[in-house]
């Protein structure tokens, strides 16, 4: 208790930005009753005032652990991702068959291709047509606009059709339903097509009709595509979650 109440403060100086006398009455309030509290277990230590801070010392220990794996799975990640050039060579791959439909690989790594990848193919020797790399993060802002939620990157080379998204929450936003998760994807990802076509687009091909145009038109198309192939299943959106599928 002592632990959140000091994190709570520092979140409401730092994050929140609360007014200075509020954090002064939270803190002296709640500092108040873990001192009475803490008191209380300490004078009856003997007769079993023992057991709370036995219990509290295990929560630290598990928290600990759980903290120290968790990081570890992250740092294995980070030193295992594969190369776009490994990529290329998996889906080259005459074994390896390109499926209708659009699948979402989920990894906490915000940077590069997860190992998982290369396992799932060796397994499940079979690609969607459009695969999206997804990690959901949550950054210390309260709010992220839609339009800013989801930062794409493309994996080379274009024709493979594979893409990293990084999907931002504020500590106040409301997470949403699997539908509408999908639905904001895919719609922030037909943007991201055509503002990528559009940046990439040279002054030749503009005055020459616009082809830039018409290949982001032509890969938007695609991945409507991939998506409406077969019925759509639901799935709840989190970086355990997985593989998933929309198809």
């Amino acid at each position: 208790m002592v632990i959140t109440t000091l994190m709570v403060t520092l979140i409401m100086l730092v994050v929140w930005k609360t007014k200075i006398w509020w954090i002064k009455t939270f803190f002296v309030v709640f500092a108040f009753i873990e001192l009475m509290s803490f008191t209380s277990v300490l004078y009856k230590f003997v007769q079993g005032g023992y057991l709370p801070l036995a219990f509290s010392l295990f929560l630290m220990i598990f928290m600990g652990i759980w903290h120290y794996v968790h990081k570890q799975r992250y740092v294995y990640e980070l030193n295992n991702k594969i190369s776009s050039d490994y990529v290329s060579y998996l889906v080259a791959n005459p074994d390896v068959n390109r499926v209708p439909g659009m699948g979402l690989l989920y990894s906490e790594l915000v940077q590069g291709i997860p190992p998982i990848f290369s396992h799932f193919i060796a397994n499940i020797p079979s690609i969607h047509s459009v695969l999206v790399f997804v990690s959901i993060k949550s950054i210390p802002i309260s709010k992220v606009i839609l339009e800013e939620r989801c930062l794409f990157r493309r994996v080379e080379p274009r024709d493979l059709r594979m893409y990293r998204c990084v999907v931002r929450y504020g500590y106040k936003d409301k997470i949403e339903e699997s539908d509408e998760f999908e639905r904001q994807l895919v719609e922030n990802l037909k943007d991201f097509i055509w503002h990528e076509h559009l940046m990439s687009a040279t002054a030749e091909q503009l005055r020459s009709g616009g082809s830039g145009d018409l290949g982001a038109q032509e890969e938007i198309q695609f991945v409507q595509r991939a998506k409406d192939k077969g019925k759509e299943r639901d799935f709840w959106p989190s970086p355990e979650a997985g593989f998933s599928e929309l198809e």
